[in-house]
């Protein structure tokens, strides 16, 4: 497993409400619900709860901007299977399955965020499992084609300015207008290259949230999702994974910094490196 990068930095409160690790892969036509069943059987007693969701879209991060979307068309005669939520008692760690994607996610429930390099070692096992359910019962190995890293971080505020570095929009003229606005989202996505050639990219997104306090109140403030979303070749190995994984993981983390204003990192999140 990598080092974590002396130079990265550290908080000692994090405003992090979740990380999500993914893998996707080439659907697979014969999974089924019993096959699920089956993995479910194998993580039981760490994830008790079962909840069954509609199935995410496929995501594809393209370098060449010029070349049309791909379709493809699959026929089958199997049922499509829905995404599957297997969650921990104290409802912290979550397993998504479905027949193109593997999701391990923590959510912040009271407990201290137990770092990354935990979170991965628990990804790893649990897809380790799956994979060990479908030889088992004659599954293709997943080819895998994507990896993506998720932080999602509530941050209570009134303003984006005030927390994020950037311009405030300028007072509109006309009459009548509120000099600010009440509704403020950002959404950005930048180009990540290694040795001049694109790996992925990173996306940057803000939105208006409310969220209730354990007294009841209704706090207002803004979900700050990043997220790091890069190909990966079929043959790729599980260090290949890996190594995309943790670079997704200091890319967050030295891009939260340099988005956010120094004085919260500070006073606020605690900020010791």
């Amino acid at each position: 497993m990598p080092k974590r990068p002396d130079s990265l930095p550290d908080y000692k409160q994090p405003p992090l409400i979740e990380v999500a690790l993914a893998v996707q892969f080439e659907s697979l036509p014969q999974l089924r619900q019993a096959h699920l069943g089956l993995f479910w059987s194998e993580i039981i007693d760490d994830y008790p709860n079962v909840r069954d969701q509609p199935p995410l879209e496929s995501v594809v991060e393209r370098f060449d901007d010029g070349e049309l979307p791909m379709f493809q068309l699959e026929i089958t005669d199997a049922p499509p299977v829905h995404r599957a939520w297997f969650i921990s008692a104290d409802d912290t760690l979550l397993v998504q399955v479905q027949s193109d994607r593997f999701v391990h996610n923590w959510r912040q429930r009271g407990e201290p965020y137990p770092r990354f390099e935990a979170l991965y070692e628990t990804f790893s096992t649990r897809l380790a499992q799956f994979e060990q359910v479908l030889a088992r019962t004659n599954v293709p190995a997943p080819a895998y084609n994507h990896i993506e890293v998720t932080y999602i971080n509530w941050i209570e505020a009134s303003r984006l300015s005030e927390f994020l570095l950037m311009s405030d929009p300028p007072p509109l003229p006309s009459g009548g207008v509120a000099g600010y606005p009440d509704e403020e989202t950002y959404a950005t996505r930048y180009l990540v290259s290694s040795e001049s050639r694109p790996i992925g990219r990173l996306h940057v997104r803000t939105n208006v949230a409310r969220r209730r306090t354990e007294e009841g109140h209704i706090d207002r403030g803004f979900i700050l999702s990043l997220t790091f979303r890069a190909p990966m070749p079929s043959t790729a190995q599980s260090v290949e994974m890996e190594d995309l994984m943790f670079r997704g993981r200091d890319l967050i983390v030295e891009s939260f910094t340099s988005l956010t204003r120094p004085e919260l990192q500070t006073t606020r999140w605690e900020r010791t490196q």
